[in-house]
């Protein structure tokens, strides 16, 4: 096993212990599980199919940014890669945004490296929504937002997140709008000879094919329908859970709440992935409820249990699925194992 493979590992183990050592102190699990039990059952189901819809605009919005190459795919086949690089997730961190893009790669016949610099694009897209969230949060409900997560101070933000998500802005800028890349790449390798320098250039040329969609303005406007169409989808299950949740005394709740419910378990999220963001998750979810809403820990963790076993859950059965119907048009397992260790 690679060495920075079982450093991974350590670390996600690590995060996880300690989120879950947080989440659990000074619960009591029994009355958390007795909420949970008495929870409105119609109402969590009513999640599930806006959550699967929140995946097929993922999947639709991914299929806009790779309007201009050269391959035609169905959105199936998009929003099957989406839902097995889910599942990935739920299982180690971050792999799904490897497989994601190798699985849509080899079933639709776009280069990995287009697809991957896609995802890219998008990831950053994501991250730009999220910042511009904590920054609607931050003017409008900033003293929840300090409540529920302290040590998000404005350094946190602009250099924890906010200027990675530059430099990375920079990089796809630079892939996305000029050749100056594949240029000084080309006179680097040249020493190594034509073949490495033709794969390396053929690479290149993916990544700029990847990142079309920064050179097509009448695109943008449909992109950021569908960020705003997806965010919100995320938004509304977090509010129907709040009502199926018996909470004592009963909590009246608004979609603001839950947006501001979203920020602070995405910014969780984010930070510090564990498997299926196991702990941060639910940590989040309870601070947020604890801290600015006055809930006590035990029933704000059994929201956060079910949120997760909802979103998550959704997600692993339905990514297992989409593994399922890609294997049995010719994606092996072997295949996928090769992706996420390459």
């Amino acid at each position: 096993m690679r060495t920075r493979h079982v450093l991974r590992i350590v670390l996600a183990t690590a995060v996880l212990i300690g989120a879950l050592w947080w989440v659990l102190s000074g619960v009591d699990l029994s009355l958390t599980f007795s909420i949970i039990g008495q929870s409105d059952v119609v109402i969590i189901l009513l999640c599930v199919p806006i959550i699967l819809l929140s995946h097929v605009v993922r999947a639709s919005r991914w299929r806009t940014m790779l309007t201009e190459s050269s391959q035609s795919f169905s959105l199936g086949t998009a929003y099957n890669a989406v839902m097995i690089g889910y599942a990935a997730n739920t299982i180690v961190p971050r792999s799904g945004e490897v497989i994601r893009p190798w699985v849509f790669a080899k079933r639709s016949g776009i280069s990995v490296s287009t697809s991957l610099a896609s995802v890219i694009v998008e990831r950053l897209l994501d991250v730009l929504t999220l910042l511009l969230g904590i920054g609607l949060v931050l003017l409008f409900e900033g003293a929840q937002l300090s409540a529920a997560i302290p040590s998000l101070s404005t350094d946190v933000i602009t250099y924890g997140m906010g200027l990675p998500a530059l430099v990375l802005a920079v990089i796809v800028a630079i892939v996305a709008f000029t050749d100056a890349g594949q240029r000084v790449v080309t006179q680097l390798l040249r020493p190594l000879g034509p073949r490495v320098t033709t794969k390396i250039v053929s690479i290149l040329d993916g990544l700029h094919r990847g990142t079309s969609i920064l050179r097509r303005p009448s695109l943008w406007l449909r992109a950021i329908v569908e960020t705003i169409l997806l965010w919100s989808l995320y938004i509304v299950p977090l509010y129907i859970l709040l009502q199926a949740i018996p909470f004592q005394p009963e909590l009246h709740t608004t979609f603001l709440d839950a947006a501001v419910m979203l920020v602070i378990i995405s910014v969780g999220v984010t930070i510090a992935p564990t498997p299926g963001a196991l702990g941060i998750y639910q940590g989040f979810a309870q601070a947020a409820l604890v801290r600015i809403h006055g809930v006590d820990e035990s029933s704000a963790l059994a929201f956060g249990v079910l949120a997760w076993v909802v979103n998550y859950g959704v997600a692993l059965l339905a990514g297992g699925l989409s593994a399922f119907l890609e294997m049995r048009n010719g994606l092996s397992w072997s295949d996928v194992r090769e992706s996420s260790t390459s």
